[in-house]
């Protein structure tokens, strides 16, 4: 029959349904994308409220916070902060897995730039991990593998893994192995880095029921090597010691004259960054951040201009005014936002200062605490506070104390990049004007005298961690204390060479005060 023209085309027909299809679909789209939204807008304040209890100290909040972010919108950032959480929280084992899942997140979720730097961040924390997460290997005796269950801390351990390293946090650990009712027990303390081998077992390998034999022996003991890999190299002919390689980067330093700059350690380089001396630059030289303080015309009340300006551009990336006195920035080595800063309401001379930590993108506060403790940030972001005698607080890391010398407190504390070692002011007691810098482990082990000048500053570590800088305020010919004609010196001098005499004078002020604040690469 002829076509009169009403019947639709097959391909009409298709369109037709297409259409359909689309229009019953689109609310489910709408809402999936809506559900999408708000996942990420639950993720994006859990990941906030994580981070700030992360700054504030609170890892068990920290860590449930950031770990809800994370399952919520798993992106490379919210992964470094949840691992970094967990580290702090000494679950180490979790946290270089949480470091692994957010290398394998998607790339296009999320700001890329961010993200990127994220992954960067990632890489360069996991690999710092994984020299620290100590481990141990099992050695079974008197039984075959089949025939036992071992557990370290109530998880089982498959057999394939006797014999072999087994990742585990630093610190106590309970091994049970069991065989039908026979059961032993062990504990073993790991210590950081640590590669311990342990054997656990019974008196003899089970035989089959049929030729089992009565077996008066007592059962073997257990036996733990507790001698971990770096003791035994420590038993090798100590190596001759070489002088660390020629210093790199720039040494970012201050005095009350010329402000904010920076010089080169051997090229005798040096350039003014900004004429104001309450600045201080990031701990990669990347940003810096100061602070201007001037009077409210109406009230008289002090106002404090905090202001955080990229290096490269010279752009001002966040400016914030807050009321009363604020000094002594120190701009977090991660996020550009926050500052940790000394703050007082007013100019009285009898008002304790206060810390505090103030975040300039969300201009706002958040949190202050007197200025009892030393504060001051951890190479990871964290915060870090050293009592005047000398216990350091690292959070659920643990606070190892210093033993000091007699009649000595901590005026100052810097702990180097690769978390091994810290560096002091130690001043004396009875003459508080009187000081010099001090290293030690960063366990609060080996503690030793670096200079003898009596006058030496506060100190900050090279990028290797070979050399410390600091300012020493006398003349470079006198030995009482600076005047303010004398010229305040910034030096650097190795930590790993004999010679405790030798320092080297980067630069010179014609200020009584000086002050070096970071050596970046």
């Amino acid at each position: 029959m002829k076509s009169l023209g009403f019947e639709p085309s097959r391909r009409g027909v298709c369109a037709a349904i297409t259409l359909a299809v689309l229009m019953a679909n689109l609310p489910m789209a709408w809402a999936q994308s809506s559900a999408a939204a708000s996942s990420r807008a639950a993720a994006r304040k859990l990941g906030e409220d994580g981070i700030d209890a992360y700054l504030a100290g609170q890892m068990p909040l920290a860590v449930e916070k950031l770990e809800k972010a994370f399952t919520l919108f798993p992106t490379s950032s919210l992964g470094l902060w949840s691992a970094r959480a967990l580290v702090r929280s000494g679950r180490w084992v979790e946290a270089a897995e949480r470091y692994r899942e957010g290398l394998r997140a998607s790339e296009g979720v999320g700001d890329p730039a961010t993200q990127k730097e994220a992954r960067r961040e990632t890489e360069v924390e996991l690999d710092a991990l994984q020299r620290r997460i100590p481990s141990l290997t099992l050695e079974l005796n008197g039984a075959k593998s089949s025939e036992v269950t071992v557990t370290i801390d109530a998880v089982v351990i498959p057999s394939a893994m006797l014999g072999e390293p087994w990742p585990s946090d630093p610190g106590t650990h309970q091994v049970v192995v069991t065989r039908r009712k026979e059961r032993r027990e062990l504990k073993v303390v790991l210590a950081e880095g640590e590669r311990k081998r342990a054997s656990i077992g019974f008196d003899r390998v089970e035989e089959p029921s049929s030729q089992k034999t009565v077996d008066a022996k007592p059962p073997l003991a257990t036996k733990v090597e507790t001698t971990p890999v770096k003791a035994a190299v420590a038993e090798a002919p100590a190596p001759k010691v070489e002088p660390p390689p020629p210093p790199k980067g720039l040494v970012w330093h201050s005095d009350r004259q010329r402000g904010l700059q920076w010089s080169g350690p051997t090229d005798g380089s040096s350039q003014l960054v900004i004429a104001n001396s309450n600045a201080c630059p990031s701990a990669d030289g990347k940003w810096f951040t100061y602070i201007s303080t001037s009077q409210d015309a109406n009230q008289g009340t002090p106002i404090s201009e905090l202001i955080v300006v990229d290096i490269a551009t010279k752009k001002k990336l966040y400016h914030a005014r807050i009321i009363g006195f604020l000094a002594a920035p120190r701009p977090s080595p991660r996020e550009r936002h926050l500052v940790l800063a000394q703050f007082k309401a007013d100019d009285d001379a009898k008002e304790p200062w206060q810390y505090l930590l103030y975040d300039a993108r969300k201009n706002k506060v958040l949190w202050k605490q007197p200025a009892v403790d030393i504060l001051d940030w951890m190479p990871d972001g964290s915060i870090v506070s050293v009592s005047t005698t000398g216990r350091i607080n690292y959070g659920a890391a643990g606070a190892p104390q210093l033993s000091l010398p007699a009649g000595h407190f901590v005026r100052s504390f810097s702990m180097n990049r690769q978390r091994t070692k810290v560096a002091l002011q130690l001043a004396r007691v009875d003459k508080p004007d009187e000081h010099d810098v001090w290293v030690a482990n960063a366990d609060g082990t080996g503690l030793s005298r670096l200079t003898q000048t009596t006058f030496g500053g506060a100190p900050v570590w090279s990028p290797d961690g070979a050399y410390v800088a600091f300012g020493l305020e006398v003349d470079a010919n006198a030995s009482q204390r600076a005047k303010q004609s004398d010229a305040c010196q910034i030096y650097y001098k190795s930590v790993t060479t004999p010679d405790a005499q030798v320092q080297i004078r980067l630069a010179q002020s014609t200020a009584a005060r000086c002050s070096v604040l970071a050596w970046t690469n």
